[in-house]
C-alpha cells in the first residue's frame, strides 16, 4: 500500500508518530490537550478511515478521489506536528 503508515497514541502523556514501519523512528512528543489538538487528531483519524474504505471500495490510488483526500491527509498531520512543534 502507498500510504504512509502513522499511528497516534496518547497512552503515556506523550505522542507517538511513526511514519513507516521499514524506519523504527519514532517522534515523541509532549501531549497538550486542547481543543484544537483534539480535533485535529478526530480529523485525521477519519481523513484515514475515509482513505481506507475509498481503497477497499476499489478505487483506484490514481483516482481523483483517493488523491484528493490523501492530500488532505497530509496537511492535516503537517498542521499536527506544526502545532506539536510550536508548543514546545
Amino acid at each position: 500500500m502507498a500510504f504512509l503508515e502513522y499511528q497516534l497514541s496518547q497512552s503515556t502523556g506523550y505522542n507517538f508518530v511513526r511514519d513507516s514501519d521499514a524506519k523504527k523512528r519514532w517522534l515523541f512528543k509532549k501531549i497538550i490537550h486542547t481543543a484544537t489538538q483534539q480535533e485535529l487528531e478526530e480529523q485525521i483519524h477519519a481523513l484515514r478511515r475515509k482513505l481506507e474504505k475509498l481503497v477497499q471500495e476499489g478505487h483506484e490510488m490514481t483516482s481523483s478521489e483517493v488523491i484528493e483526500t490523501s492530500m488532505q491527509l497530509d496537511l492535516k498531520i503537517i498542521e499536527y506536528m506544526n502545532k506539536e512543534i510550536r508548543s514546545e
